[in-house]
């Protein structure tokens, strides 16, 4: 019977095919989420909306790598999405782009800096919309959600690699003491 770990490292995707998988999430979620928004349908939605949401989606690609970029696609076309007067408020990019900032991007005030610009963003939208103060209280809450959890999975995982390290320094210190002991006896 196979182990737990067989089994992990068995569903285990590429990087590359987990990022494509998450554009592909984010651009049908997007569409679902504007779709169901102020009663739209699908309808409602222009074809430059589709257009719009799918060209956001592409930076989500390089995520890791260039998480910073996703975000400003992402905030861009949320403020182009509502200068364009079109149905509803597609927020899943910036959220997925949130995420990614907080998780990839090491530098704190950057990453701050780019946490504000989401909240800007997203509260002017928002307000454009005419939303009531508690929707626009959730908004900005569900904006700091996904950066926190990106920087908490980071701040874990150097936690980790740190103890990791530790333990290996602390296993080759016993193995140096035990050689000295057999060889200070021979």
């Amino acid at each position: 019977m196979a182990s737990d770990m067989e089994l992990l490292r068995r569903f285990r995707f590429s990087p590359r095919s987990t990022d494509i998988a998450l554009a592909a999430f984010v651009w049908v979620a997007a569409v679902v989420n504007v779709a169901n928004q102020d009663t739209t349908g699908i309808d409602g939605i222009p074809v430059l909306g589709f257009v719009l949401l799918a060209v956001a989606s592409v930076p989500l690609l390089r995520r890791r790598s260039l998480p910073l970029i996703a975000l400003g696609v992402a905030l861009v076309m949320m403020g182009i999405w509502a200068l364009a007067g079109y149905p509803g408020n597609p927020v899943f990019h910036m959220l997925a782009a949130l995420y990614a900032v907080g998780r990839y991007l090491t530098a704190t005030w950057p990453s701050l800096a780019a946490l504000a610009a989401s909240l800007a963003v997203a509260i002017t939208v928002q307000l454009a919309d005419g939303d009531p103060v508690s929707e626009i209280a959730i908004v900005g809450f569900a904006t700091v959600l996904p950066w926190y959890l990106g920087r908490r999975v980071r701040i874990r995982g150097q936690y980790a690699a740190a103890v990791r390290e530790q333990r290996a320094a602390e296993a080759q210190r016993a193995v140096d003491e035990a050689r000295s002991a057999i060889a200070r006896e021979l």
